[in-house]
């Protein structure tokens, strides 16, 4: 994992953040929240790490609400209008200029991959937009291959000022599982994770929501029996 450090009065450099997690897969650029640690008294931050990760590029940001950004910018929530969830492939592996790191292209598939398969319940092929309008446990789950389409209704938002230009940010919640030899459960779909779990693998006296809303869900959604191979 990677922490943050500070350095102090003392010169040295002492823990601040104890993990922010890491830029899992594919270079790609992720964020941190530096919030906890208030007002800087210092321009050294540097970040600590155990595995072999490698930054070429740190940005500091100041809230959005901070000054006359916070006036130029507009946030219009966009609701999803549909989502279905379907075989799709896997995008072609190759490097454009022949150097590291290798890229994918979505307009190149192949139909296998040498992946290997969790075993359990997937969630059915077809229309899933009513697991995707809000946030809750009852989660899309697919697998190697697969992906979900979404569409997003344009009428109500706002024109483009003049001198501006809109951004599309997409906001997803759920879990993510490999299969790790050091993941938990790694070769099962189940035991389902839910938000109000205090750890993963949860203990006993936890349990994934078993009321009648989330029971109809698993019988009537979660019903693609997939074997791992």
């Amino acid at each position: 994992m990677d922490d943050v450090e500070v350095e102090g009065e003392d010169g040295l450099f002492h823990p601040a953040i104890d993990s922010i997690g890491f830029p899992a897969g594919m270079p790609r650029m992720m964020t941190a929240d530096l919030a906890s640690l208030g007002p800087l008294r210092t321009r050294k931050i540097r970040l600590r790490t155990n595995m072999r990760v490698y930054w070429d590029q740190v940005f500091l940001a100041r809230p959005l609400a901070e000054g006359a950004l916070g006036e130029a910018v507009r946030v219009n929530e966009v609701p999803v209008g549909g989502a279905h969830l379907h075989r799709r492939g896997f995008p072609r592996e190759h490097s454009p200029d022949g150097r590291e790191p290798k890229v994918y292209d979505y307009s190149i598939m192949d139909n296998t991959q040498p992946f290997r398969v969790m075993t359990g319940a997937y969630t059915r092929f077809g229309r899933v937009t009513e697991l995707l309008k809000r946030t809750d446990d009852r989660f899309v789950i697919f697998g190697r291959g697969e992906e979900i389409s979404l569409e997003f209704p344009l009428k109500g938002l706002p024109p483009v000022a003049r001198g501006s230009v809109r951004s599309f940010l997409l906001y997803a919640n759920g879990y993510a599982k490999d299969m790790d030899p050091h993941t938990a459960f790694g070769e099962t779909v189940a035991p389902l994770p839910f938000h109000g779990m205090t750890a993963y693998p949860y203990p006993p006296e936890e349990s994934y929501p078993g009321d009648a809303e989330h029971r109809e869900y698993l019988s009537g959604y979660n019903t693609r029996r997939l074997e791992g191979r």
